[in-house]
């Protein structure tokens, strides 16, 4: 009887995509909301975020950049580029957050500023170029390991949410197709919002913040959900 209410209860896929073109059509999510961060940045309240964590050692944040370059270098330096258009390809404190943020790892405010002030900064201009980012990290011995790592702050909101989008998984496409008709593999914010909204998932305002700013490659506003789903067909999800 239990799941014959289930399926009662269940929206059709047709009725999803009706709600959420509806909603989406109301929605305003802001471009770069990320950058809230950065008023009065580094005394924000943590307690918005609904997994905050304890801030990480500076030794784990070597370890996390290290691991990073090793097995993503390329990746890395076209985000960076890509961040820092200027003469010397320096980033600063909050285009070096941007980089982190591009390459899934999110920082609190108070590992940045550790991470930060621990580089090569060029003065007075409180610079650091890719240049003698790489020499920083290369002329660095593997940091030591610092015991069991920490899931990031994206990973932990992706298995936050697994039970849902495994739930929706067939609807969750299907929308995602009729909402990108040319295949383009993204979705604007409003849009990602809308679904999310109209499926309840378990998410809250600071955490989809998160994602948005971690799955917006291109800094335009769309969200690029299928490198976001790829994360759901690992073996290794853990549900909650």
């Amino acid at each position: 009887m239990n799941f014959i209410a289930f399926l009662q209860d269940r929206p059709t896929t047709s009725e999803l995509k009706e709600e959420i073109a509806v909603l989406s059509s109301l929605l305003t999510v802001h471009h770069r909301i990320d950058k809230i961060r950065y008023q009065k940045a580094f005394k924000m309240d943590l307690s918005r975020y609904t997994n905050a964590q304890s801030p990480r050692k500076l030794q784990e944040l070597h370890l996390m950049v290290w691991d990073l370059l090793q097995h993503k270098f390329w990746q890395f330096c076209k985000v960076f580029i890509s961040i820092c258009k200027n003469d010397e390809c320096s980033a600063d404190k909050e285009k070096l957050d941007a980089i982190f943020l591009r390459m899934n790892c999110v920082l609190l405010p108070e590992e940045l500023e550790a991470l930060w002030y621990s580089l090569p900064i060029t003065y007075p201009v409180q610079s650091v170029s890719l240049r003698k980012f790489f020499s920083y990290f290369t002329n660095m011995k593997k940091p030591k390991d610092c015991g069991p790592r920490r899931a990031s702050p994206v990973q932990t909101i992706q298995n936050q949410l697994a039970a849902d989008i495994i739930k929706y998984w067939e609807e969750i496409k299907s929308v995602l197709r009729s909402r990108d008709p040319l295949g383009t593999g993204q979705v604007s914010f409003t849009e990602i919002c809308a679904i999310f909204l109209t499926l309840k998932l378990n998410i809250g305002p600071m955490e989809f913040d998160t994602l948005c700013q971690a799955f917006d490659f291109n800094q335009d506003g769309n969200f690029h959900y299928i490198q976001f789903l790829k994360f759901y067909i690992k073996k290794n999800i853990t549900f909650q």
